[in-house]
């Protein structure tokens, strides 16, 4: 009987051995076919990113303006913004790029083409050539951001920052895109100077 229970117990065993087999078996064979079905297809979907050619608008970026065309610029956003008798610097001076008025208000405004932070000078002029036009409000517009002295200068004459930000919200806000503005822009400047020299029209 002893010899039986022993030879009982190898066979149990064994076959606890072999249910263990089996098992990690067909565990392995699940794992492999999980593997096949689900990871090749995020495998096939990672493909090399085409590259889309850059648009005429991020191409002709007002960054790339000098001073007068990004002056010109400022100009057409705030016309197409509906602000109205707009003037910009062309034999005047005395720190006014742009005049303009909305809503019965006038504005003395100073255009900033800049690479870096604006400072305090540009605050400065804005503000004295809000006295000597006697406008209602000075502003500075720039394509990039004040620094924090020019802040605090803006804040103690009340002067209106317009910083890159604010730039790019009136251009989403009037519906064209920069190269459209630029083209318009320059539209606009040639009728303004046929209107103030027409002699010069005409020998053309």
């Amino acid at each position: 009987m002893k010899f039986m229970d022993y030879i009982l117990d190898i066979w149990q065993s064994q076959l606890l051995y072999i249910k263990v087999t089996v098992i990690a078996f067909v565990v392995c064979i699940f794992a492999a076919i999980f593997f096949l079905i689900v990871k090749k297809p995020r495998k096939n979907k990672k493909q090399t990113p085409v590259k889309k050619p850059l648009s005429k608008d991020r191409l002709y970026s007002y960054d790339s303006m000098d001073g007068n065309d990004f002056q010109e610029f400022c100009a057409e956003i705030l016309r197409q913004l509906g602000y109205k008798n707009i003037e910009t610097k062309k034999s005047r001076d005395y720190g006014a790029d742009i005049l303009a008025e909305k809503d019965d208000v006038t504005y003395a405004i100073q255009c900033k083409r800049y690479s870096d932070n604006v400072g305090n000078d540009a605050i400065q002029e804005a503000h004295t050539a809000k006295d000597f036009y006697k406008c209602h409000v000075s502003v500075v517009i720039t394509n990039q951001y004040f620094t924090k002295s020019a802040i605090e200068t803006a804040a103690a004459t009340r002067t209106i920052l317009w910083n890159r930000t604010k730039l790019n919200e009136f251009i989403y806000k009037t519906g064209m895109k920069v190269n459209e503005l630029v083209k318009l822009s320059k539209s606009n400047n040639k009728k303004v100077d046929a209107v103030k020299n027409p002699e010069t029209d005409k020998r053309k």
